[in-house]
């Protein structure tokens, strides 16, 4: 996967991703928990081309005010997955 803009907010506690995270369809919502200075996110979410549910872990989540990065894992409906590293800097306002 190349470059994406993927939008990040929260709402009642969760994180949302909205933009393709893999072949995400819609936003991605998960739980954020803090483990130190890192973090990791529990969530699901609905893919594309099968129009299933997904379930999506990160692991060695860190924000900061330029950016955040991520290691991730997404599991399909069915037997397929992916996995990998997302980085992204900050847009300014």
């Amino acid at each position: 996967m190349g470059p994406a803009n993927v939008l990040i907010g929260s709402s009642a506690g969760a994180l949302i991703f909205t933009g393709p995270l893999y072949e995400t369809k819609g936003p991605c919502v998960g739980n954020y928990s803090q483990a130190g200075r890192m973090g990791s996110i529990q969530g699901t979410g609905a893919c594309v081309p099968q129009d299933g549910n997904q379930t999506f872990a990160a692991t060695e989540v860190q924000g900061g005010l330029q950016g955040l990065t991520m290691r991730y894992g997404v599991q399909f409906a069915g037997q397929c997955g992916a996995t990998g590293l997302m980085g992204g800097m900050r847009k300014g306002n």
